[in-house]
Order: structure tokens, then C-alpha cells, then sequence
């Protein structure tokens, strides 16, 4: 059997449910970034970030004002499309989607523009 694009769409979905399990047990943050692979076997980087909230908050004080927020809006609620989402920080090598939500809501983490959540906020 080989791989196929599908499944690995599948396999992530499974991958981000047990992740986010591990990460509540652990209070930490698992990511898995892009899949490459052949027809017999794949890889992927596995990537873990502690989620105390103390570091999150010193990160976001320091980049916030680089995106036009301010030091209040750490994880500041805020609705869109029915759900609630709170911003939770910066990715400073993604230009174009640099926040980083948390819907409340799904229990899931997002990256956005910044004129989208600045819209809600």
C-alpha cells in the first residue's frame, strides 16, 4: 500500500487531536510542521513549546507593538464567525498570517492576518 495525499490530511487531524491530549497532560504546546513523503515512508518536524504563560506573555509584550496591538490584548476574547478566539502571540517569519489565535471555542490553535483579528478585537 502506498501513501496518498488524503491520508495525510487524515493522519494530521489524528496527529493534532492526540497532541493537543499530550499537551494538556504535559502543559505543553505539540505542533507538527509540513509532511514529506514517498510512496512507502514519511517524515515530519515534530515541534514542543512549554506553555507557561509567564514566557508566552513576555514573548507577546515584546512583539505586540511591532503588529500594531498593545501589551492588553494578550489573550483578550474576542468573536468572529460565531466562534470566540483569543490572540496568544506573534510568528515573526510568517508575514502574512503573523497572530496566533486560540479558539476557545474548538480548542484549537490558528495563525491569521493581522487586519482580520484586529477587525474583531
Amino acid at each position: 500500500m502506498e501513501f496518498t495525499k488524503k491520508e495525510f490530511t487524515n493522519l494530521r487531524a489524528d496527529l493534532d487531536k492526540a497532541f493537543a491530549e499530550i499537551g494538556q497532560k504535559y502543559n505543553i504546546n505539540l505542533s507538527i510542521g509540513s509532511i514529506t513523503y514517498n510512496p512507502y515512508e514519511f517524515s515530519a518536524k515534530l515541534k514542543g513549546e512549554k506553555l507557561d504563560e509567564d514566557i508566552r506573555r513576555k514573548k507577546f509584550e515584546e512583539l505586540c507593538g511591532d503588529y500594531g496591538f498593545k501589551k492588553e490584548d494578550f489573550e483578550k476574547d474576542f468573536t468572529a464567525n460565531g466562534k470566540v478566539f483569543h490572540l496568544t502571540g506573534f510568528n515573526p517569519k510568517a508575514p502574512k498570517n503573523p497572530c496566533i489565535i486560540y479558539c476557545v471555542t474548538e480548542k484549537k490553535e490558528y495563525i491569521g492576518p493581522v487586519g482580520w483579528v484586529k477587525m474583531y478585537l
